[in-house]
């Protein structure tokens, strides 16, 4: 094509080429053409018609589907989902709700699925069930149908597209039908819009060039925290992030930006921004539904950042050798010589010494606290934040892929972990968003309780004004002021000399109920059971700082090294109005409770009649559990010990203090008829019970000195090196224990409170929040019937229903609810409803439900609401309102009331709480507790595995011991030191009963199953072999684990054990 000459700069155009011209004709003839197709389009004459077809979008969209006539293989990225499923089958006590979701996926629903750097979009089809795990089945913008649980769905919109679309779609993974495939067309049509203004949304966002994490992170100091901001852990909402990024920058004035409003695809562009930066935001335990991150410290950052650079060729030094080097490569030859000379031991007490020959440097720190922060359960969600532990490791052990429990090793190898150091304690010190521990557990509490104390002191000794003019209510309270008087105090019913029966553990710290027992003297069959609970809201408000603490950690929790309690143990066991029953000093001048007192039949534990009223008790007598069982004559120490040193039983001064009252005695059997006959009501209604056991580590001897290990502020880390282990006892119990003697009387109770406080609440129509449980799903009649006759008469099924579970596709399910509704596993009918109530020391919900019936009962007596009718015997025994108590209880909320002239009338009552509220609250509530489950369950597994392997190490010959490590020797099998002696060997003859439908590993595809060990009181993962597996008599029962019935019990040998962040326990089949 011919060019014209430009001058400079300016750039060359192409010579246009002359027209081209139709003739009059011809475009007369096209017109026409045109025009007559357009009238027959609009109103086609007979017989003139073409066949439907897609559209091209729609024809692209059905290619990607697969059908019976077009199959294909999975796509990378299905593949890349499947092999990223890093959990497989459970450890030791497993997860129970592994794979649950605090979500509601249902069909129609978008979702997120994301595993590591795996993710896709897609519409939630339908769920089933697998080892009574529900898996959930949806359409991807892939075209295909991946399966997934409720753990890898990170963000979710209810109702995307109709449910009757989404079930239309079908199941399987090709589309059967063209109904199908249409349907599944139109699903992706939905997903290829969401796709597309989320990626829009997603490339204005990134364009702003804003730094997120800056200006979310934590800065300066803080009045609750001796941390600057740069250590301390901070959180941030999707929400949040969305609304920062549509900010208009700046240094960009005319830059388009969008409204404050975020719409459905800008919170996910948002949520993926987020989501997929690891190394600055960590979900949050309940980020699918509070869509909340924690934001990395500063210097926790900075590290790593440090950490990854320095695996960079270009920021290595060239050796005159030629070889290149730096920060790791000299940590790594530092570790290779301490590792040379250090000689662990597990024999002993725990000891450690001062070594000489080596010191850490400020490098060898950061590189220290990245693989301690690497060390904890894998975020499944995520991509991982510590990419360059592989990078280090296998400089150090010259191996392939390595896992968690190589990092476990290694920090015990040198002696930056004792050998006994939970890796539970990494996360709880961390003050990291995962159990939310650290910034909340602060010495100040107790400062704080010393200044509120000492505040309500001043103010009680203050002269009070006259009744016309006092008022209490019109108190406004700061974030650390006690009530100055109890708001309920005039209500309470004093219940004198009563014995109020604290039955506990021997240890036990928090001591929160308390039972009484009345007669009713012309009914000798039935009693009244006087459920007295500690009311820490006695002087304890919501608006306190110490109530917003609870709120956040939720329970208090427990581990073997020490207690986080919920409350400060200076508030719960204050001398003069410590709420743990029986810590004051004076008990003459009683403790405030919150009792739930029932009339009951002694023969059908009917409840007849109720009452709720706040209490003072001044007897309490504090006994064990043990003790009780003694005086009752039932059974003692229900546990066993598979290998040996029982403990001496020595309850005789507890024992000696109840046969020392006749009443004492006579009230205990009283109970125990009320806790046996409520257990025959369950059995008569249906209810069963899985029989299982499980292990428990006792009387562990602690070394008297700490363990420190590296975290975000070490500055200094003396180079210990640690030997020997705690001394400690194996125990196993069995759940059928708790509907025996004592524990069945506290439990029952425990119960009745419950089922009170709901009844209370339903009768008044009081907001409040339930706990409910659905009737667990059997695959048939026949089957149902067979399990209820396996029942012992405590409703427990025994060995046998192990196989019977193969008939259950799915187990009960507990959840939280603000409706009236029954709880199958408690056989509480759907009238009553069951209302947590009695651990307010130990849950924050619990205390919420105080301060919820308080209210009413207060407000009742103002008048607020009409009086409900009370028992005769209840009329009698209340005590009259004062004038002071008035308008009260708006200082339970710590806001001022309403003038003292202002008459409370029926249309001003309004609870504290509303239904909605406690319908936010569940959600957190129930993710909370989730995670602070799953933390218990891997602290209680890492101690019984590394109980197991020390003494395994001790015992038997044929394992190689890499600390926290064992598995097989590839010289020798595994036999015992000496097999003359006489000290228990449970090894020798192990079985364990199949709990599960053998699956393959998504990396060996190996089968395995889950087997539980009931002689041990663990779970533990079958591996393939090929060999025959036996059951105990010696009969093959199965060729592989393949072929492994769910419930059949086989012949076992522990293969290896190893620790680390997710501990596990492996068997074989026993060789014959």
């Amino acid at each position: 094509m011919p060019r014209r000459k430009t001058g400079r700069g300016i750039p060359p155009t192409p010579t246009p080429l002359p027209p081209r011209h139709m003739s009059e004709t011809k475009f007369n003839l096209f017109e026409d053409q045109v025009k007559d197709m357009i009238i027959k389009s609009k109103r086609p004459p007979p017989g003139w018609s073409h066949k439907p077809a897609l559209d091209g979008d729609n024809e692209r969209l059905a290619e990607k589907i697969p059908t019976l006539q077009r199959t294909r293989p999975p796509s990378l990225e299905k593949t890349a989902f499947i092999s990223s499923d890093t959990r497989g089958l459970t450890g030791p006590f497993g997860d129970s709700d592994e794979g649950t979701s605090d979500l509601s996926l249902e069909p129609g629903s978008f979702v997120e699925i994301r595993r590591a750097h795996s993710s896709s979009h897609g519409i939630i089809l339908g769920s089933y069930y697998v080892n009574r795990m529900e898996i959930f089945l949806a359409l991807t913008t892939q075209g295909e149908i991946w399966e997934h649980k409720g753990d890898d769905v990170a963000f979710e919109v209810p109702s995307l597209v109709p449910s009757d679309l989404a079930l239309r779609c079908g199941h399987g993974d090709v589309a059967a039908n063209k109904n199908e495939l249409k349907a599944r067309v139109e699903v992706l049509k939905a997903l290829k819009s969401v796709q597309k203004e989320t990626e829009d949304a997603m490339n204005l966002l990134i364009s702003r060039g804003m730094d997120v994490y800056e200006a979310v992170r934590e800065k300066g100091e803080s009045s609750s925290n001796s941390l600057s901001g740069d250590y301390r852990w901070g959180s941030t909402t999707v929400s949040e992030v969305a609304r920062i990024l549509q900010t208009k920058p700046l240094h960009r004035p005319n830059k388009e930006y969008l409204p404050h409003q975020a719409s459905f695809t800008h919170l996910l562009a948002a949520h993926k921004y987020l989501i997929s930066n690891s190394r600055y935001f960590v979900v949050s335990h309940d980020f699918v539904t509070s869509k909340r991150f924690g934001v990395r410290p500063l210097a926790d950052v900075n590290r790593i950042k440090d950490v990854e650079k320095w695996t960079q060729t270009e920021n290595k030094t060239i050796l005159p050798d030629g070889t290149l080097t730096g920060p790791i490569e000299q940590f790594v030859e530092k570790v290779k010589r301490i590792m040379q000379k250090n000689k662990l031991s597990t024999d002993g007490s725990p000891s450690r010494t001062l070594s000489r020959t080596h010191t850490w440097s400020s490098n060898d720190l950061t590189i220290l606290f990245y693989l301690c922060a690497a060390l904890r359960p894998t975020i499944t969600v995520q991509p991982d934040p510590f990419p360059a532990v592989q990078y280090i490791l296998k400089r150090i052990y010259d191996r392939g892929d390595v896992a968690d429990e190589i990092v476990h090793q290694l920090l015990v190898d040198i002696g930056a972990m004792a050998l006994w150091e939970d890796t539970l304690n990494l996360r709880l010190t961390s003050s990291s968003p995962e159990l939310e521990t650290g910034q909340h557990w602060t010495p100040d509490s107790d400062t704080i309780v010393e200044r509120a104390s000492a505040q309500r002191e001043i103010q009680q000794a203050s002269p009070r004004k006259s009744t016309s003019t006092y008022n209490p209510a019109g108190q406004v309270l700061g974030p650390e002021d006690f009530y100055s008087s109890d708001p309920v105090e005039a209500l309470r019913h004093d219940f004198g000399d009563m014995p109020v029966y604290v039955i506990d553990d021997i240890d036990a710290k928090e001591l929160d109920d308390g039972i009484s027992v009345e007669k009713v003297h012309d009914q000798p069959d039935q009693i009244w059971v006087h459920t007295h609970i500690a009311d820490p809201t006695s002087i304890l408000p919501p608006t306190h700082i110490l109530a917003k603490r609870a709120d956040i950690l939720t329970t208090s929790m427990y581990f073997y090294h020490g207690t986080y309690p919920m409350l400060p143990r200076s508030f719960t066991h204050h001398p003069s109005y410590g709420s743990s029953l029986g810590s004051t000093a004076d008990q003459s001048k009683g403790q405030p409770t919150l009792t739930f007192s029932v009339k009951v039949d002694l023969t059908s534990a009917a409840i007849l009649d109720y009452v709720v009223r706040p209490g003072v008790v001044r007897n309490t007598v504090t006994v064990d559990y043990t003790s009780v069982d003694k005086v009752l004559g039932m059974p003692i120490n229900l546990s066993s010990y598979p290998f040996g040193g029982a403990p001496e039983t020595n309850v005789d001064a507890n024992a000696a203090l109840l046969r020392s009252s006749p009443r004492f005695i006579e009230d205990l059997h009283l109970l125990h008829r009320v806790s046996e006959a409520s257990v025959a009501r369950r059995y008569r209604e249906g209810i069963f019970i899985q029989t299982r056991t499980q292990a428990e580590i006792c009387n562990i001897e602690w070394p008297s000195f700490d363990t420190p290990f590296p975290s975000s502020t070490t500055t200094e880390l003396l180079p210990y090196t640690y030997s020997g282990f705690p001394s400690s006892v194996y125990r196993v119990y069995q759940n059928t224990s708790y509907d025996f003697g004592a524990h069945s009387i506290v439990a029952e109770c425990m119960k009745l409170a419950s089922r009170t406080a709901s009844m209370y609440c339903r009768d008044r129509k009081i907001p409040i929040l339930r706990r409910f449980s659905s009737i667990p799903t059997v695959d048939s009649e026949k089957a149902l019937v067979d399990i209820l006759d396996a029942r012992s008469k405590s409703g427990h099924l025994g060995n046998e229903g192990f196989k019977l579970g193969k008939h259950i596709i799915s187990d009960t399910v507990a959840a939280y609810t603000t409706e009236l509704k029954g709880h199958w596993g408690l056989g509480i009918p759907e009238d009553e409803g069951y209302v947590r109530c009695t651990s307010p020391l130990r849950r924050y919900a619990d205390m919420v439900i105080h301060w919820q019936i308080k209210k009413a009962l207060l407000d009742e007596w103002n008048g607020r609401r009409a009086p409900q009718p009370l028992s005769s015997s209840e009329a009698k025994k209340s005590l009259p309102a004062s004038d002071i108590q008035s308008e009260a209880f708006s200082v339970l909320s710590g806001s001022s009331s309403p003038s003292s002239s202002t008459s409370p009338s029926f249309s001003s009552f309004s609870p504290l709480f509303s239904k909605e509220w406690f319908e936010d609250f569940a959600v957190r509530n129930k993710a909370s507790e989730r995670i602070r489950k799953r933390a218990g369950g891997q602290h209680q597994a890492w101690w019984t595995t590394a109980w197991l392997m020390r003494w395994t190490e001790k015992h038997y010959n044929g394992y190689e011991f890499l600390n926290v490590i064992a598995k097989p020797s590839t010289t020798a099998s595994p036999t015992p030191k000496d097999p003359n002696s006489s000290n228990p060997d449970p090894f020798r003859s192990l079985s364990g009963f199949a709990v599960g439908i053998p699956e393959q590993h998504p990396h060996s595809r190996k089968w395995q199953v889950n087997v539980l060990i009931q002689a041990l009181g663990i779970k533990a993962i079958m591996v393939n072999e090929d060999r025959n597996i036996c059951s105990p008599g010696g009969r093959v029962v199965a060729d592989g684990i393949k072929d492994l019935e769910i419930g059949t019990e086989v012949e076992i040998d522990i293969s290896g054990m190893r620790l680390g962040a997710k501990p596990q326990v492996q068997v074989v089949p026993k060789k014959r």
